[in-house]
C-alpha cells in the first residue's frame, strides 16, 4: 500500500474474502494504513487491474536445500545450477517463472557473500589447532551441504560423532564452523532439555545442513524417561521421518516430513545404542595429547575469527555443485574399494560411511585451494585408522557386557575353591553358567557397584567375547543343586589346560 505522505510503502495479507467485499476489506485495511471509503464498483475495478498476471509464490518450510526446485534456500540468498539469487521487492526468488520463498519469518543464516573475496586463512588454523582429525570434520561439514544429492545417490549418509574430554576444542570447533554457514554463537541443541516437538522441528527446520545434538550423555544415570534415546534417530540414516505427528483434522492424516540434512553429536563421551545406531556413526575422539601454545594459539584465532569474513563457504559450496559432486563420486568409487585393504575390515557398512568422508575430503579440495596434499594426504591415513577403530569398536561388547564379564572374571579368581555356589555353575570347560542373583549377592558382599540387573539383561543376549547360549537350569558343578543360570560359551585355552594337567 502506498501513502502519500509516508516515503515507504506497507505491506499486508489479506485473505481472498477482503478482497472482494468492501467491508472486509476496509476493516483490513485499517489494520494498517487508513481508512477506505469507496464502493464495491470501484474496489472491483483495483481488483481488475491489481490481480493481472499474478504469480504463484511457493513457500518453503525449512531452511537450505529445496530438492524440488534444486536451489539453496539461505534467507535472503538463494543458489541455483551455480548462480547466485537475491530477493527481489516482494521478498520472494524469482527462478524464471518459479517464485519461491521461506514460509518462517525466522533467518538462522546470516550471509555476508563477496564473490570477489574469499578469505581462507583459517585453514591452516583450523589443521594447526585440531590437525588430520579436524579436516575429517571440516570435510563431514561440506558434505553435509550436498545431504540430499548424497542420499539420492547412495541411499544413506553417516553420523559424525564427536566426543572428547572436556577443553579438547569441541565447541570451538563447531561454533566456527557454524560461522562458516552464517550462524553466529550457535554450537547446537541439547536432546535432554528438549520436549519431543522441539527435537522435532529441530531435524525439520533445515536441508542440506547439519543438525548437531550436545550434551545427550548428560544424564547417563537418569532415569529411562528422562533420557534422549539415540536409536529414535536410525530413520535419519536414509532421510527417513525422525518423527510423525497427527493432523488436526477428522480424519488419519499424519505430518511426517523427510530428514533432509546431516546429523553430528557433540559429547564428552561415546553414544550407547544399538549395534544397528553404532553402525551408522563416523566417531572422532579428540584429547589432549599434542596441546600446545601454538595449538592454543590457533585455537584462539579461530574462536575470535569474524563471522563476516567467512560465511560466504557454504554460497561457495553451493555454487560449486556440479564440481563437487562429480569429484565426490569418482573418488568414492575409488575410496570404497581401496579402504578395506588400508583399514583391515570388510563390514560393509562402516566401509561405505568412511568412505563417503574420504571422497567428501577429495572433493573439498577440489573446490578449496588451501586443502593442499599434504593435509589431504596424512588426513586420508587417519581416516582409514577411524574406519578400523570403529569396526573393532563394533566387534566389541556393550559396555555393560564388558563390565559385567570383568567383575565376572574377577570374582571367579577370587572365590573359594570349594565354595557350594562359585559364580561358574557348569561343569564343561566350554561353558560358563552364571546365576544373576547370585552375581549380584556376591558383588553386594565384596562391595562391588555394577550395572542393575535389568539392564545387563537387556544388553547380555548380544555378548560376543562369551556368545549367549540360553537361559535355564543347571545343575551345579559343586553341590548338584539346580540353579537359574544364563549360560554362554567359553573359549577354551586347551594348550593351558594341558600345561595345568601336567
Amino acid at each position: 500500500i502506498d501513502h502519500p505522505t509516508r516515503p515507504n510503502p506497507d505491506k499486508g495479507v489479506f485473505a481472498p474474502s477482503a478482497l472482494m467485499a468492501p467491508g472486509d476489506f476496509r476493516k483490513r485495511l485499517f489494520a494498517f494504513a487508513g481508512i477506505w471509503t469507496g464502493t464495491t464498483e470501484q474496489l472491483d475495478r483495483l481488483m481488475q487491474d491489481q490481480t493481472r498476471h499474478l504469480k504463484t509464490v511457493e513457500p518453503i518450510d525449512f531452511t537450505g536445500y529445496s530438492k524440488e526446485h534444486g536451489a539453496w534456500l539461505f534467507g535472503d540468498l538463494a543458489v541455483k545450477a551455480g548462480k547466485l539469487h537475491r530477493l527481489n521487492e516482494e521478498d520472494y526468488f524469482d527462478f524464471g517463472g518459479v517464485a519461491v520463498k521461506l514460509a518462517t519469518p525466522e533467518r538462522i543464516l546470516s550471509i555476508d557473500y563477496n564473490p570477489d573475496r574469499a578469505e581462507l586463512g583459517w585453514i591452516n588454523h583450523v589443521w594447526a589447532a585440531w590437525g588430520p582429525k579436524g579436516m575429517a570434520c571440516l570435510a563431514f561439514w561440506i558434505a553435509t551441504f550436498f545431504a540430499e544429492q548424497i542420499r539420492a545417490r547412495h541411499k544413506t549418509l553417516p553420523f559424525l560423532e564427536i566426543i572428547g574430554e572436556p577443553g579438547t576444542g569441541k565447541s570451538t570447533l563447531l561454533e566456527f564452523f557454524w560461522k562458516l554457514c552464517g550462524r553466529e554463537g550457535y554450537e547446537g541443541f541439547d536432546p535432554t532439555k528438549a520436549t519431543n516437538a522441539a527435537i522435532a522441528r529441530n531435524l525439520g527446520k533445515v536441508a542440506n545442513l547439519p543438525v548437531v545434538l550436545i550434551e545427550g550423555d548428560r544424564d547417563r544415570d537418569a532415569p529411562h524417561s528422562r533420557r534422549f534415546e539415540w536409536d529414535e534417530l536410525k530413520t535419519a540414516y536414509n532421510g527417513r521421518s525422525v518423527r510423525a505427528r497427527g493432523v488436526k483434522s477428522g480424519g488419519n492424516e499424519t505430518y511426517e516430513p523427510p530428514f533432509r540434512g546431516a546429523v553430528v553429536i557433540a559429547q564428552n563421551y561415546a553414544v550407547e545404542a544399538s549395534p544397528a545406531l553404532l553402525e551408522r556413526l563416523i566417531q572422532i575422539e579428540f584429547d589432549k595429547a599434542n596441546r600446545s601454545a601454538a595449538t592454543k594459539d590457533s585455537a584462539e584465532k579461530i574462536e575470535r575469527w569474524p563471522t563476516e569474513d567467512v560465511s560466504g563457504l557454504i554460497v561457495h559450496a553451493a555454487r560449486s555443485e556440479e564440481r563437487w559432486l562429480e569429484v565426490f563420486e569418482e573418488r568414492y568409487s575409488h575410496w570404497e574399494a581401496e579402504l578395506p585393504k588400508t583399514s583391515g575390515t570388510r563390514h560393509q557398512r562402516i566401509v561405505k560411511n568412511h568412505a563417503q568422508l574420504a571422497a567428501a575430503l577429495d572433493a573439498s579440495a577440489a573446490i578449496i585451494p588451501a586443502i593442499d596434499e599434504a593435509k589431504v594426504a596424512h588426513t586420508h591415513e587417519t581416516i582409514a585408522q577411524l574406519t578400523a577403530a570403529r569396526a573393532r569398536t563394533i566387534g566389541a561388547d556393550h559396555p555393560v557386557v564388558q563390565e559385567f564379564w570383568e567383575i565376572v572374571d574377577w570374582l571367579i579368581a577370587n572365590e573359594v575353591a570349594d565354595h557350594d555356589r562359585p559364580i561358574d555353575h557348569h561343569s564343561k570347560d566350554d561353558r560358563i553358567a552364571v546365576s544373576l542373583r547370585n552375581f549380584e549377592e556376591r558383588c553386594r558382599a565384596r562391595g562391588i557397584n555394577h550395572t542393575p540387573l535389568e539392564t545387563i539383561k537387556k544388553h547380555l543376549r548380544q555378548s560376543k567375547s562369551r556368545r549367549f547360549v540360553n537361559v535355564t537350569t543347571v545343575r551345579c558343578r559343586n553341590s548338584n543343586k539346580a540353579v537359574h543360570c544364563w549360560v554362554f560359551e567359553q573359549k577354551v585355552d586347551r594348550k593351558a589346560k594341558a600345561e595345568a594337567i601336567v
